[in-house]
């Protein structure tokens, strides 16, 4: 079986990859695959309901903290698992790009299967403005300090750190652009051309950052985005948010960068970013006007409530969510290949909806009929213990 490891850099794509495979977790011999902390690896319907109740809306593979020898033990056993089912299998987060030690404790594992890895880079100016938004802005320092922070992030060292790795057979490096999806379908062997692709994760609205800013509250933490994805998901966009950058950081940005960036032009595949000014000329920047002030004034304030008192007033309205029913349905149709996880949604689809008839009745009708199968494999034990 061939493993493809989807690595990062966030902000390069990955929740559109993480969304779309989320969707369409399998086709033929591949599969999309999320590891959990424990080691097990989940696949199939599962991902898709999961996603249904993530504030992302998508799934991905956990962090890789606490690896242990029962995570090894669950993780090598559920591999064999799917090797039985699958020529290939993809897992995607896009902080595995600065996993480097995690990945080498995995060695046992991976070392039995074919395994490639995908990174997905952009420019770094370009990168710096974004992550600032997704992580700096939340962290405490200033833009001036969060560039020279992270300006040693150069991500040849993670090509030439998972390059190293005996286990890895190959490292695809993507540059991110209008058909990059494409590019990774053509790595793993999927054939989406026909399927939309969600543009998942859009950047929030200068007017969402500035009030989230204002209201601590709403994200706590670096990485405590939840309610800013759910904010994002159902506030109308407004402006973009503002570019933080200075002159001086443009410019030391591509100063430091420009070397490994000369590296990384003769590994990326898709596209020759050689003719990209972005990559290595300051004057590309001209225009872009730093503004650090951020300031919401009242009118837009106003608008953004008024938005957000309708809402309720719809989610009020509304008579039951679409995610019981959709629950149900999942439900439904597995039922009669694995009881055990039809159970499992029916229950979830009821602790939402408890009033539903229907569903009701099918919690009943589940619960007998696992109390049989259990009851006719308890006597098989049994009889088979007698004999």
């Amino acid at each position: 079986m061939k493993i493809y490891l989807h690595i990062g850099v966030g902000k390069c794509a990955s929740s559109s990859i993480q969304s779309f495979f989320s969707k369409n977790f399998k086709q033929d011999t591949f599969a999309y695959a999320c590891l959990n902390k424990d080691g097990t690896i989940d696949t199939g319907r599962k991902l898709r309901v999961q996603a249904q109740n993530i504030a992302s809306g998508y799934r991905k593979s956990c962090s890789l903290e606490g690896i242990d020898r029962l995570f090894l033990a669950n993780f090598e056993l559920s591999l064999t698992k799917l090797s039985s089912s699958y020529q290939s299998i993809l897992f995607s987060n896009e902080l595995w790009i600065e996993s480097e030690e995690q990945f080498s404790y995995l060695s046992s594992v991976l070392s039995k299967y074919t395994v490639e890895v995908i990174m997905v880079v952009r420019p770094p100016v370009l990168w710096m403005n974004s992550a600032w938004w997704q992580w700096g802005r939340w962290s405490g320092i200033s833009e001036d300090e969060y560039v020279s922070k992270n300006v040693s992030k150069q991500w040849l060292n993670a090509y030439n750190f998972y390059n190293s790795l005996p286990y890895i057979n190959k490292v695809h490096v993507l540059s991110l652009s209008d058909n990059v999806m494409d590019s990774v379908f053509r790595i793993v062997g999927f054939n989406g051309s026909n399927l939309p692709v969600p543009k998942s994760n859009q950047a929030s609205s200068q007017e969402l950052l500035t009030f989230m800013t204002d209201n601590r509250e709403l994200r706590t933490g670096v990485h405590n985005a939840a309610k800013e994805l759910i904010l994002n998901k159902h506030l109308k966009s407004r402006t973009k948010a503002n570019w933080v950058l200075s002159k001086s950081n443009i410019e030391s940005l591509l100063e430091k960068t420009r070397e490994s960036n000369v590296e990384l032009s003769r590994l990326i595949v898709n596209e020759n970013i050689c003719e990209n000014s972005a990559w290595w000329d300051s004057s590309f920047y001209k225009d872009r006007v730093m503004e650090r002030n951020h300031q919401i004034d009242h009118s837009t304030l106003n608008s953004m409530l008024l938005e957000a008192y309708q809402l309720i007033i719809r989610l009020h309205h509304q008579k039951s969510t679409p995610i019981p029913k959709y629950l149900k349905s999942e439900a439904l149709r597995l039922e009669k290949e694995n009881i055990r996880l039809a159970y499992d949604l029916i229950n979830l689809a009821y602790d939402l909806n408890p009033t539903n008839p229907s569903i009701k009745c099918k919690v009943q009708e589940y619960h007998e009929k696992l109390n049989r199968t259990s009851l006719l494999s308890r006597l098989k034990r049994l009889l088979c213990f007698k004999r």
